[in-house]
């Protein structure tokens, strides 16, 4: 039977999703949302289950209802849904969709999971890419910006995923640990990193602190933090997400994406398929993506 759990705290429980699909405890609506509760990934003899991990965080701020590019109708909010729920969909052919796991972060003044599933179970829950699509417009809130609370929040994913091999807290698998891969690195090197990534996706500065304060995952052996940003290239905001962001072990190029041309849509969806598969880090990483 299907247990729902509060992504705001995880001892609320219920036997069914509500209607608003809020947490109904006074304390939690607005803010707790309700996911399936995942059972627990056991492998053999009790080994804790190796996944791949992707952390999407979408900034959902009042801006995003503003239309992407000069002479466009497209609104960025609509862009950005269809561009994850298709990259995410694009994923079908994946031999290991089990075991490929995204949380799905939306950011504001706030920072909520809206899901986490793996690529199999949201490809089986949701009939097409429209309809996930859909979903994700639906939880767009429309507040302010606070960037550095939504890479803060990210970075204890990451943590918890890392050290703890436990998930439960965000509505995922408890006993569970990263898939690790080998990369060959551009001075020739090879080192072997947890497969994990984490995507921020913004079209503005922190609203909040006025400026990004950092970016946690630096200090990383691998740095797994990938920045895009929707707009022209010159604002303030996209200055300060590119200057955080660390070069690529494998290329040396920067783990940043900018998306300033209808014509770079499609690398949007690209970005959201090679981060959910955690298969790369930079534009050259997208470029050679082929297999799923």
């Amino acid at each position: 039977m299907t247990t729902y759990v509060c992504t705001n705290n995880p001892a609320h429980k219920y036997p069914s999703m509500t209607v608003d699909g809020f947490c109904p405890q006074p304390e939690c609506f607005g803010v707790g949302f309700l996911v399936e509760e995942q059972n627990t990934s056991i492998g053999i003899s009790g080994q804790a289950k190796e996944i791949g991990l992707c952390v999407l965080l979408m900034d959902v701020s009042g801006s995003m209802k503003a239309t992407a590019f000069p002479n466009s109708p497209a609104q960025k909010d609509l862009l950005v849904a269809g561009s994850a729920s298709g990259g995410i969909f694009d994923l079908a052919p994946m031999t290991n969709k089990d075991d490929a796991y995204i949380i799905g972060v939306m950011f504001d003044h706030n920072t909520n999971v809206i899901f986490t599933k793996s690529v199999s179970n949201i490809l089986g829950q949701y009939p097409n890419a429209s309809d996930f699509s859909k979903f994700l417009i639906s939880k767009f809130t429309y507040g302010g910006t606070d960037i550095n609370q939504a890479l803060s929040f990210a970075k204890q994913i990451y943590d918890d995923f890392i050290q703890k091999g436990d998930l439960s807290k965000y509505g995922g698998p408890s006993n569970v640990k990263p898939v690790m891969q080998t990369i060959l690195t551009k001075n020739g090197d090879t080192k072997i990193v947890p497969n994990i990534r984490v995507l921020i996706y913004t079209d503005g500065r922190d609203e909040v602190l006025e400026k990004i304060t950092g970016n946690p995952f630096a200090q990383e052996e691998i740095d797994v933090l990938m920045g895009a940003f929707f707009g022209e290239g010159q604002e303030e905001g996209c200055t300060a997400l590119k200057s955080i962001v660390s070069k690529c072990p494998i290329h040396g190029v920067d783990q940043f994406f900018l998306i300033n041309d209808p014509n770079r849509v499609q690398t949007l969806r690209k970005l959201f398929r090679m981060a959910s598969g955690a298969s790369g880090f930079c534009p050259v990483c997208l470029a050679q993506d082929r297999a799923v």
